[in-house]
C-alpha cells in the first residue's frame, strides 16, 4: 500500500475519533450556549463528509507529507513568516 494511502487512511480515523469527542463531549455544551440558534438539528451528511475528507487531504499533503520530506520546518518558518507580516500595522 503507497505511504499516502497509509498516511491518509490513519489520519481519517484518528480525525474523525479526535472530532467525535470534541464535538459530542467537550464542546457541545459551548456550542449550544454560544450559538445556539444558529446550530441546525441535524446536520448534512454529503457536505460534512465531503469537507472532511478535502481537509484530510490538505492535512497529509502540507503536514506530513512535507515533514517526512524533511521541509516541514522550512514551510513553518515560511508560514510564520507570512503570518507575522500580514499582522503588522502598515506604516
Amino acid at each position: 500500500m503507497p505511504v499516502s494511502l497509509i498516511a491518509y487512511l490513519s489520519t481519517v480515523v484518528v480525525f474523525f475519533a479526535i472530532d467525535f469527542v470534541w464535538l459530542n463531549f467537550v464542546a457541545q455544551k459551548f456550542y449550544n450556549a454560544q450559538m445556539g440558534d444558529l446550530l441546525k438539528e441535524n446536520f448534512n451528511l454529503p457536505v460534512a463528509a465531503g469537507f472532511y475528507l478535502v481537509y484530510i487531504v490538505g492535512i497529509v499533503i502540507f503536514a506530513i507529507r512535507l515533514s517526512s520530506q524533511g521541509l516541514g520546518q522550512l514551510h513553518f518558518f515560511m508560514g510564520r513568516f507570512l503570518a507575522f507580516s500580514a499582522m503588522r500595522p502598515m506604516i
